[in-house]
């Protein structure tokens, strides 16, 4: 079944983060060498799995109405960032979460356009998905 991004939100906790319209959502896995020098037969590098993280951004419109937006605003300029929760919706009940620092928080707006505001955030431990629409 193909997703459709209006489907999606962005979430802190169970609440939706007004005014979002774009997220990613990165998965990192390490590697290291463990190639053995014992054998000739060794015409290609080994590689094992080391330590993984994930990192996830949003973006939209900024909205310091939305009592999400607002919060994630005030705790990068008071420097009082404790981790939270964030979901990761593609579909209504369909997400990926963890616990994750806001690791930045941007504003970028243009005389001819909207002000557009992006949240970038690195995850502090596991995630874990839940997949309940994929029928």
């Amino acid at each position: 079944m193909p997703l459709y991004g209006k489907d999606d939100s962005f979430r802190i906790g169970a609440t939706i983060v007004g005014s979002i319209d774009s997220w990613t959502l990165d998965f990192n896995i390490g590697s290291a060498e463990i190639t053995a020098m014992s054998t000739e037969a060794n015409t290609f590098r080994s590689y094992g799995q080391t330590i993984k993280d994930w990192s996830g951004t949003a973006s939209g419109t900024l909205d310091l109405a939305n009592a999400q937006q607002l919060a994630l605003a005030n705790a990068a300029t008071t420097a009082t960032i404790a981790s939270s929760t964030m979901r990761f919706y593609v579909l209504p009940a369909s997400y990926w979460a963890g616990t994750a620092y806001l690791s930045n928080f941007s504003i970028n707006s243009q005389i001819a356009g909207k002000a557009n505001v992006s949240f970038a955030f690195q995850g502090t431990s596991g995630i874990a998905s839940a997949y309940r629409d994929w029928e």
